[in-house]
């Protein structure tokens, strides 16, 4: 839900976009191209000085807008590691934008990936199971992100821009992210769909889901999925 392909890449897709085409902003330079090559270079310092390890390429044009034209921070070296690594330095770049120009925009923007910033610093020091104190800060801070999120993404369309695209993951995230983390730490959990075997099983299951499948759903994903292994661990095999 959040850092591949998910909220987080479109938060820091969304910031990064409008701060590199902002002419009179904080990044410096006469083109979009200079402004993102000061953000580049600004990112990698501050990168050093903290001693961050999974680090982004520089980025480029191409990897801060998705195929719908919404900013999404992608791209083939974009990952999830590098992508939650790239937060604290967003929260830092963000503040630095309200003390320059308190806009509402620049403020809801810092609101919502603090937010962000927030939830993973809880999640990653907490334990298997979440505190009553941990539970409530993340219910807060879900909801924290989804309001001021919310608040822009209506803004964007006021002002007819595609920006803060709002995803099924973004509703998730707000929706059940919280109630996830009263039962088990979702780090601890965590998985992506892009990966082979998640990849498959969703796969498969979403096939399976036909006629009055609520009852039988899950022993025929079982069923073939069993299938399938037997065939590829079977030697010889034709497929």
């Amino acid at each position: 839900l959040l850092d591949h392909h998910g909220v987080t890449s479109l938060i820091a897709g969304n910031l990064i976009s409008i701060h590199v085409r902002d002419r009179d902003g904080i990044l410096p330079g006469s083109t979009i191209d200079d402004r993102l090559d000061f953000f580049n270079s600004d990112m990698r310092a501050c990168n050093s000085v903290s001693g961050v390890r999974n680090r982004l390429p520089p980025l480029r044009q191409s990897n801060l807008t998705g195929d719908s034209s919404y900013p999404d921070l992608h791209g083939p070296l974009v990952k999830a590691s590098n992508t939650r690594s790239l937060v604290p330095y967003l929260v830092g770049l963000q503040e630095r934008a309200v003390s320059a120009y308190p806009t509402p925009q620049n403020r809801h923007m810092l609101k919502v990936v603090k937010a962000v910033h927030l939830i993973y610093e809880t999640l990653y020091a907490a334990g298997y199971f979440l505190t009553a104190v941990e539970k409530a800060s993340i219910a807060k801070l879900c909801n924290r992100l989804g309001l001021h999120y919310q608040v822009l993404a209506v803004q964007a369309v006021r002002e007819g821009l595609l920006l803060w695209k709002e995803t099924p993951k973004l509703h998730y995230l707000v929706g059940h992210l919280a109630t996830q983390s009263r039962l088990i730490n979702p780090r601890y959990v965590q998985g992506y769909t892009s990966e082979s075997m998640v990849g498959t099983m969703a796969d498969i299951y979403g096939k399976s889901m036909a006629g009055p499948h609520h009852a039988i759903v899950q022993a025929k994903f079982a069923r073939k999925y069993c299938v399938g292994l037997t065939i590829d661990w079977t030697l010889g095999a034709i497929i």
